[in-house]
Parts: structure tokens; sequence; C-alpha cells
């Protein structure tokens, strides 16, 4: 007798196997001649590549801690890592809702489908603004901006993050909803539930700093990796990189914001690097972070179990 697969592990399948289709056909197009990207030393690749997988690792740590950011939320740690690595997987999917909506499915009613969509917002909105920010003060730096603006920005910028975390997103939420007719108000009123306490967010914010020097320290090595370009500024190539899959993921014109986001790159890293090493690695980028979000899905699947639930 075949086994009973409730709708939901069907459904979660399709779409796990629609996304990895996906970004199979998105790595394979952007790939014209694969002798480009064969690298001068595989060890420092390895190594750079483990410190990238490292920090976005960090986001499984960060979405559990917005996810249980209310009184008495208790989840199972396995299946939080579960839905946070394939929700950043199907974000290359077309449309910006199938990560969220493979979460709901798996979660079933072990995890409410309004905390998991506040989860997914919050760390949204906090990676996207608090990597700007950082994006900023590195421009900033290899440009020469004096230590009073740089100290400014950086106050001004987690000034703002810390009063949005804090109550304000709450606050615009529930200003926006008394605009909205009924039904779509008492929705997003709902939205606006618990939000991290002051140490809950110091904890993000920490967490979030140490993710970005596991980051921008692969984004380094890439000198060694390729010998070619060891006398490029990766620092700054790295920021430019970071602001623009900011511009692509606002822009909300493509998943995953790709091919904005090489566009805006080869426009805003113009100043910093010729237009082939600003191209190479646009297209890099792309191949490599995408293989790193596999992998990343890999491991953290085949570690928890899909059929095993921690109590």
């Amino acid at each position: 007798m075949k086994p009973n697969h409730p709708p939901w592990r069907w459904m979660s399948s399709i779409l796990m196997v629609a996304g990895l289709g996906w970004v199979g056909y998105l790595l394979i197009t952007a790939v014209d001649d694969p002798r480009r990207f064969i690298p001068d030393s595989m060890a420092w690749l390895i190594v750079a590549t483990g410190l990238v997988a490292l920090s976005l690792a960090t986001n499984i740590w960060l979405f559990s801690l917005f996810l249980h950011a209310g009184p008495g939320q208790r989840y199972p740690f396995g299946l939080v890592a579960r839905l946070s690595v394939a929700g950043q997987l199907l974000r290359y999917l077309p449309g910006r809702f199938w990560g969220l909506a493979y979460q709901i499915n798996v979660a079933g009613q072990r995890i409410p489908a309004l905390y998991l969509t506040r989860a997914n917002i919050d760390l949204m909105v906090f990676s996207l603004l608090g990597s700007t920010l950082v994006a900023f003060v590195l421009v900033g730096k290899q440009q020469g901006w004096s230590w009073e603006i740089l100290v400014a920005l950086s106050v001004g910028g987690i000034a703002l993050v810390g009063g949005l975390f804090l109550g304000g997103a709450n606050w615009l939420i529930k200003i926006f909803a008394s605009r909205l007719p009924g039904k779509a108000r008492k929705i997003l009123t709902e939205l606006a539930m618990a939000q991290p306490t002051a140490s809950r967010l110091t904890l993000i914010f920490t967490i979030f700093l140490g993710s970005w020097v596991l980051y921008l320290s692969g984004w380094n090595l890439l000198g060694l990796v390729f010998h070619s370009f060891s006398k490029v500024d990766f620092t700054s190539l790295c920021a430019f990189y970071t602001l623009a899959s900011v511009i692509g993921i606002v822009s909300a014109l493509t998943p995953a914001g790709l091919g904005v986001r090489e566009a805006a790159f080869l426009v805003l890293a113009a100043s910093s690097a010729t237009h082939e090493v600003v191209a190479f690695f646009a297209v890099f980028g792309r191949i490599w972070l995408m293989l790193i979000d596999v992998a990343l899905l890999m491991a953290v699947m085949s570690f928890f179990s899909i059929t095993k639930d921690a109590s």
C-alpha cells in the first residue's frame, strides 16, 4: 500500500522542485563560457565560500529571533531552519510569495501563518535597511568620507532601525490599516503584533554585524581566488553589490532582483573598477550566491530530516 501523503507535502514538494529547477535554469543562462570562472586557487575559493555560507546561514538565527518575538512562542528549531532556508531559495521564483506559501504549507497548524508572515516581513525590512546602512558606511570609508559623517550615518541609521523595531513599525501598520476598508484593515491590523524587546534587538544587531564581517571577509578573499583580480577593491565591490541587490529587491520587477541587480551593479561600481571587472563579478556574484543558497538548503534539509519534528 502506498503511503498517504498529506496535500501540503505534495504542494511543498512541487514548490521545492520548481524552485530548484528555476535556479538551475538561471545558473545555466548566466554562464556563457564556464572557463572564465575557473579559480586559480580552489582552496581559497572553498574558504571564501565557507565564510559567505556561514554569513547567509545566520539568517536562520535572525528569522528565529523575529519569529519568537512574542511571549510564549516556542517552535522546533529544526522546523524553523528548514522554513528559513527554503524561503530564501524560493524567493528566486517569479512572484514574491512562494517562499511564504511554502512555509505556511509545511508549518501547517504548528506555526500560525500570521506569525510566519510577520517574521518574514521583519527579517526582510531589517536586512534591507541594515545592509543599506552597512554598504553606505563601507562606501564612505573607502571613498574617504570624514569620520564625523560616518559616525553620524551609523548612529542615525541604528536609531532609525531601532525605533522602527521597537514600536515604530506597529504604529505605521496601524496608521495605514486605518485607511483601508473593513476586511483589509482587520488583516493588516492583526500584523501589528509583538516586536522584539530592546535586548533581543541588540542581539539581532550583533548577529547581523557578525554576519557582515563574515560576508565581507569572503568577498575580500576573491583576490586570492582569481589572481588577475588581486588588486581589485573588493570591499567597495561588495558594498556596491549589496546596494545593487537592495535596488533589485525593492524594484520588485524580477525574482530576487535578478537582472535589475546586475544592471544596477554595473552602474554603481563603475567608478571603483573597470567595466570588465564589474561585469565579471556581476555574473560571478549571481552564480556564487545562488549555489551557496542551494548548498545551504541541501545541508539543512539533510541535517534536519523532513520527517523528524523536534519537540
